[in-house]
């Protein structure tokens, strides 16, 4: 009988400061090993504890999401998107809906599939029946509730100039000696300029049920955009993820940071916290609970709205 895998603590597997980083990196032995002198790299869903510590990454998790709007610095953006999304009958509709699981109305509009798709996916998460021949819940419902989610919130706004895609691209973290690749479960970009401004992920499960690895693949999916240069992967100064596991959503953001981004171009090791990627966590939103939807949505649509204005800055 093969040996129990021992179940790691959060802060072992996912360490959020450098003391917590050394300290694993030591019982590893790996501390003083670099990730740009690996002859071989495992694909961003495949990584392990050893190479995501190489990756020199810390997180803050699960932080209260009432945070999110002011280190953002969404501002006038959030306040444009709430007040858009208080007057958008379609939205109010849906939200009107959320904790019966009823059918639609005609009034939902545009919001209408994804109420289907994430009607179909919280199903797995209540006590409601389960419909015939859905036995078990996967990554593709998942990812498809999540799109047209996404793309409902966005899509009617006069100013959005971005579309949401589920097309599942490939990044390449290109190191010395080894690339690691990364698959997204789809992204935003600009129409003006086709530049990468949040990626996806999906997953079937909630967290707690794929957890250390879902923050080793989401860091990794993260680095490979950062290391991708534009418009193809994410600027340096807004590396957006959204990712929805089960009937959960976060939003995860990197702290720009110089000195990490000298490592990602094969210049210099990280050495300290300083000089390690930190990524920020907010959530999780429940897409079951009208105030988690409406919250979340007009966090969705500011960050859209902040990159589009952007973009047409840049363009005049």
């Amino acid at each position: 009988m093969p040996p129990k895998k021992k179940t790691l603590k959060l802060d072992e597997a996912v360490p959020q400061t450098w003391e917590q980083w050394d300290l694993e990196a030591q019982k590893l032995r790996i501390a003083t090993h670099s990730i740009l002198q690996r002859a071989r790299l495992l694909s961003g869903s495949k990584i392990d504890r050893n190479q995501y510590l190489l990756l020199k990454v810390l997180w803050d998790v699960e932080l209260p999401c009432a945070w999110a709007v002011n280190e953002l610095n969404l501002g006038q953006f959030y306040h444009q998107a709430a007040n858009w999304l208080a007057a958008f009958v379609p939205f109010q509709t849906y939200v009107d809906h959320l904790e019966d699981l009823t059918l639609p109305s005609p009034e939902m509009g545009i919001f209408e599939i994804p109420y289907y798709q994430q009607r179909e996916v919280r199903r797995f998460f209540s006590d409601a029946p389960k419909r015939v021949g859905l036995k078990r819940i996967n990554e593709e419902v998942v990812n498809a509730s999540l799109v047209s989610f996404l793309m409902a919130i966005c899509m009617k706004h006069p100013k959005v100039q971005a579309t949401w895609t589920p097309r599942r691209a490939s990044l390449l973290a290109e190191f010395r000696k080894a690339t690691m690749e990364c698959k997204l479960d789809g992204f935003l970009y600009s129409n003006l300029t086709s530049q990468t401004q949040v990626i996806l992920e999906a997953k079937a499960k909630r967290r707690d049920n794929h957890a250390p690895d879902v923050f080793w693949q989401e860091a990794a999916v993260l680095v490979a955009a950062l290391r991708t240069p534009p418009p193809k992967g994410l600027k340096k100064s807004r590396a957006f993820l959204i990712s929805q596991d089960g009937d959960l959503l976060y939003f995860a953001a990197t702290v720009p940071n110089d000195q990490y981004h000298e490592f990602l171009l094969d210049k210099k090791e990280p050495s300290n916290e300083e000089n390690f990627l930190r990524i920020k966590q907010w959530g999780p939103w429940m897409i079951s609970r009208r105030k988690d939807v409406e919250d979340f949505a007009r966090l969705i649509l500011a960050v859209v709205l902040q990159a589009s204005a952007e973009e047409v800055s840049a363009q005049s």
